[in-house]
């Protein structure tokens, strides 16, 4: 369980080189007439202040996305301020476990970073010299990046030891839930997929086809060879539906493309598809269940239940998480200025 949460540590740090934090601090204070607002305080959280540039800085994407979309004026504007508020609280719940690491005395150390980053260099197929172009690239450097990643470290490790540590999911529990979800007479007629996608160009994280191929056949083998099909979606897959462990649903025979009928009708449940290619990419799907009439068809439990597992264990790290941050919060001082 905890290699999953391993492997996202190391997707998130190297997406965190397209969005990193850039810290301002406060100009010193001469006399009334020298004073120079450098930065603006966004929110008090104890003895930290969280900045204006930095919310800013975490927001640049999400606004570009926001002002892509073609709104109305006034939707644009109530969209941003609510991404900025948001990214707000997010930083607030960053700084409160910063704190709350720091109270404890956990650290990381350096060789922790330095192992860290290989491996993040190592998984992105980047040396040394490409690392630092792509540092240089949005005007950052390996100090800066370096403190990132260790900032992210500590906030995982510290999550690890008061949250996760604390989740418990049972056989039962794992056995309740394949009865309730998976054996439903109930269930609407067709087929529950899972689907992962590799996709080559702007879209994708691959810069040829050939690229996306091999990514999509290391992939399913991991897959077939006992891998979970959602915590890989999650992590390697470049569809919309990564973000629900490659869930699309249940479709009709009907709703299927071409593609996908030809690979997933000859499926059993439990079964993963062989590679088809789209025109931007490579697919694959797993059959979780079907049904047709009164018959329904699942996916057996041995092939389903560590899915399940990481699914129970996801909602009661959620619910655990938040009841955690809840308490940090009632214990803090903070206080929002915008």
């Amino acid at each position: 369980m905890e290699s999953n949460h391993i492997m996202t540590f190391y997707r998130n740090a190297y997406a965190f080189l397209f969005a990193l934090l850039w810290l301002l601090g406060m100009a010193p204070v001469a006399t009334a007439a020298e004073v120079t607002i450098i930065d603006q305080v966004a929110a008090i959280v104890n003895d930290d202040v969280i900045t204006l540039s930095e919310i800013d800085a975490e927001a640049t994407p999400l606004l570009r996305r926001i002002k892509s979309q073609g709104m109305a004026q006034s939707e644009e504007q109530a969209a941003m301020q609510k991404a900025r508020q948001d990214i707000l609280d997010r930083l607030i719940e960053k700084t409160l476990q910063v704190q709350k690491a720091n109270e404890i005395g956990m650290d990381i150390d350096d060789a922790e970073v330095e192992h860290a980053i290989a491996r993040i260099m190592e998984k992105n197929n980047r040396n040394k010299e490409e690392f630092q172009q792509d540092l240089k690239k949005i005007g950052t450097d390996e100090v800066r990046y370096r403190q990132s990643i260790k900032s992210q470290m500590l906030e995982s490790r510290l999550v690890s030891m008061e949250v996760r540590s604390k989740v418990v999911i049972t056989d039962k529990m794992v056995k309740e839930y394949y009865d309730s979800q998976y054996v439903q007479q109930s269930a609407p007629e067709g087929y529950t997929i899972l689907q992962m996608g590799f996709v080559w160009g702007q879209a994708g994280r691959s810069a040829s086809r050939d690229e996306a191929r091999q990514r999509a056949e290391e992939a399913r083998q991991q897959v077939l060879t006992g891998a979970d099909f959602q915590e890989l979606a999650k992590d390697l897959s470049d569809m919309p539906s990564a973000r629900d462990g490659g869930a699309i649903g249940t479709l009709a025979k009907e709703e299927m493309a071409p593609y996908m009928r030809e690979v997933i009708l000859p499926l059993a449940p439990g079964q993963v598809s062989e590679l088809v290619e789209t025109e931007a990419g490579f697919q694959f799907f797993k059959l979780m269940s079907a049904k047709e009439g009164n018959v329904v068809v699942k996916a057996p439990f041995d092939t389903v239940q560590e899915e399940i597992r990481n699914i129970l264990y996801s909602q009661e790290s959620e619910q655990l998480y938040k009841v955690w941050m809840d308490q940090l919060r009632e214990k803090a001082y903070i206080k929002k200025m915008m």
